[in-house]
């Protein structure tokens, strides 16, 4: 199939976060899921589906359950920034349903399905949003994306990162991400800006 990315990069990397040890409060900052699964940009065109690893390699073919995903993005050249992820019945990722998902022979099953999880918007309608702050970029993106069987906007939550990375911990998850809400979008670097917390794991 080929593809055709008319205003938009051949090749674009996401943002990344640093670690951090402790999680913390702030007005400043949204909080949200740190997804255990694969990285990934959504490139939105016409009809057409591309989907960008972290190295901006296209690994579109492994994943053909979303390929029904430009249906749900109003507008066009839209470029998303998420997580391929498998959810459990309770809607929690897991890690051990995605590698099952990879190892599968044939991706067509309906075993195991992936989930996009969209956390940030980067290109509306052709045009570059990442000289825009976060909180503006969240506002597009909740505009741009319905969500749908196959993709959703990560939720967040604001001022109260100890309470929330505390109740990840109880439900097993892997953690949270803290980001600033005046930050812009830097693609391919990591950024102080973007926080992630770990939840440390009993041996």
């Amino acid at each position: 199939m080929s593809f055709v990315l008319s205003s938009l990069p051949r090749t674009l990397k996401p943002m990344f976060a640093r670690l951090t040890r402790r999680p913390f409060d702030s007005p400043d900052y949204f909080f949200e899921l740190k997804w255990d699964g694969i990285r990934a940009l959504a490139i939105a065109q016409g009809s057409e589906l591309r989907l960008l690893d972290r190295t901006s390699a296209d690994v579109t073919y492994r994943f053909p359950e979303l390929l029904d995903l430009p249906r749900y993005v109003k507008g066009n050249d839209v470029v998303l920034d998420g997580e391929l992820v498998c959810l459990d019945r309770l809607g929690r990722p897991s890690f051990a349903q995605l590698q099952r998902r990879l190892k599968r022979a044939d991706p067509t099953t309906r075993n195991d399905q992936v989930h996009f999880v969209a956390f940030d918007v980067l290109y509306r309608n052709g045009d570059s949003v990442m000289r825009e702050p976060l909180h503006e970029r969240k506002n597009i993106l909740q505009e741009v994306l319905e969500p749908s069987e196959i993709a959703q906007s990560s939720e967040f939550i604001e001022n109260e990162g100890e309470a929330f990375f505390q109740a990840t911990c109880a439900l097993g998850l892997e953690g949270i991400v803290a980001k600033k809400k005046s930050s812009l979008y830097v693609p391919g670097k990591r950024s102080r800006y973007w926080l992630k917390v770990k939840r440390t794991r009993e041996t």
